[in-house]
């Protein structure tokens, strides 16, 4: 993020800048979220989401103002009095102005939690939080992946935004007559499963991807183009002849 500063047009320093980790999966009204750190004239705004865990991973907690009056397990002294709502867990998403970035140190400890967002916390105001209440999911291990392919499959996620279809059979896919193919599952353009082999439950076919006869593919994930030749259960197969990354 620090590196990005110097990339920005001085002529933007009022425009929030979005930025959201690339591990996670979620369904966020991002205009609402803009809406409210404008609102608050904040200088950054975290997406905060309750969590039974918040408290072991470093939680956060907020006034009714929406500030962030608890971070990195300490209290602000202007809310000494406050009481604050309940523990949050940050969801990797935050909504800053360009001058935000300018905290944290071009060398050294880069952590923007304890550089920028210790900073601006100190100073007691232009820090504020937006909770959000529906689908997160953070894919940091494969185990994680594969539990997050399941849970869209089985609608567990409601992603307005998704650029197409999450589940179903798309209608280019050729599948062999004595092919089984058990919901729920997604089976993108192009893919072909042969004859004899099972698909299914939970599995994500990547597009052009080809499942050899009498193969059974279940709680897995292909990627684009792959060729499965052996049985694939509760593992990623991102290249043909890969080894599969298992979620165990």
């Amino acid at each position: 993020m620090r590196q990005a500063r110097q990339w920005l047009d001085p002529a933007d320093d009022d425009e929030p800048i979005v930025v959201v980790n690339a591990k996670i999966m979620l369904d966020l009204d991002l205009g609402a979220v803009l809406a409210h750190h404008r609102e608050h004239d904040a200088e950054a705004t975290m997406v905060l989401r309750p969590d039974p865990n918040a408290e072991r991973w470093g939680s956060l907690r907020l006034g009714s103002d929406s500030r962030v009056v608890e971070l990195l397990k300490l209290r602000h002294p202007s809310a000494a009095t406050v009481e604050p709502g309940p523990h949050l867990m940050f969801t990797g998403v935050h909504i800053v102005q360009p001058r935000f970035l300018d905290r944290i140190p071009l060398e050294g400890e880069q952590c923007v939690i304890r550089t920028a967002y210790r900073s601006l916390f100190d100073e007691g105001k232009g820090l504020h939080g937006y909770v959000h209440p529906g689908y997160w999911f953070e894919h940091s291990t494969p185990q994680r992946y594969l539990q997050g392919v399941s849970n869209v499959l089985a609608g567990k996620a409601a992603l307005a935004h998704a650029p197409g279809p999450v589940a179903g059979v798309h209608p280019s896919a050729v599948l062999a007559p004595t092919a089984t193919v058990v919901p729920p599952n997604s089976i993108a353009e192009g893919v072909r499963v042969e004859a004899n082999a099972t698909v299914g439950p939970f599995a994500q076919l990547g597009a052009g991807a080809v499942i050899r006869e009498g193969v059974t593919v279940r709680d897995a994930v292909v990627w684009d183009g792959v060729t499965v030749d052996s049985d694939l259960r509760n593992a990623v197969l991102p290249e043909t002849g890969a080894d599969p990354i298992t979620g165990e």
